[in-house]
C-alpha cells in the first residue's frame, strides 16, 4: 500500500467520523433547543459530507481513467498486431476482448500457426490471445 492510498483512506475515516459525530450533535443540539449549535453541527455535517462524497467521486473518476488508458493502450497492441501479423498466413482477424478484467488482443487463426514464434504472446504489456476458429466465410443466401 503506497502512502498516498494510506493518506486518502485516513482521510475518509476522519471524514466519515466528523459526519458521524456531527450528526449526534445536531440531534442532541436539537433535542436541547440549543438552536446555534445545532446550525454550526449542521454545517459541519454538510462540510464533511462534501468532502466524503467528493472523495468517492474522485475515487471512481481516477478508476474510469485506469480502464481509458488501459483500453487506448490496447487499442495501440491491435493496431501493431495488424502490422506484425500481416504476412502470417494463419490469421484470420486481430481484434479486442476482455479476459480476467483486462483488455486482451485477440488473433483469430484458421489453425494453429506453424511457426509458433509467428505470434507474440505479449504487445507492448498487453496479453495476446490465440483463439482457432477455422475457416471463416460468407453465408449462403437462404430463401425466406
Amino acid at each position: 500500500m503506497t502512502a498516498g492510498r494510506i493518506a486518502r483512506a485516513v482521510g475518509f475515516v476522519l471524514a466519515t467520523v466528523i459526519l458521524a459525530v456531527s450528526g449526534i450533535y445536531v440531534v442532541v443540539d436539537l433535542a436541547r433547543w440549543e438552536w446555534n449549535r445545532a446550525v454550526i453541527s449542521a454545517l459541519v455535517m454538510i462540510a464533511a459530507l462534501i468532502v466524503v462524497v467528493a472523495m468517492m467521486l474522485f475515487r471512481q473518476l481516477h478508476h474510469i481513467e485506469q480502464r481509458m488508458d488501459a483500453l487506448e493502450r490496447a487499442r495501440a497492441a491491435k493496431e501493431k498486431a495488424k502490422r506484425l501479423l500481416a504476412d502470417v498466413p494463419e490469421v484470420n482477424g486481430v481484434g479486442l476482448g476482455m479476459r480476467g478484467g483486462e483488455y486482451v488482443v485477440k488473433v483469430n487463426v484458421t489453425r494453429p500457426p506453424t511457426d509458433a514464434e509467428a505470434i507474440p504472446r505479449d504487445l507492448d504489456g498487453v496479453p495476446v490471445v490465440v483463439d482457432v476458429v477455422g475457416d471463416i466465410r460468407p453465408l449462403q443466401d437462404f430463401e425466406r
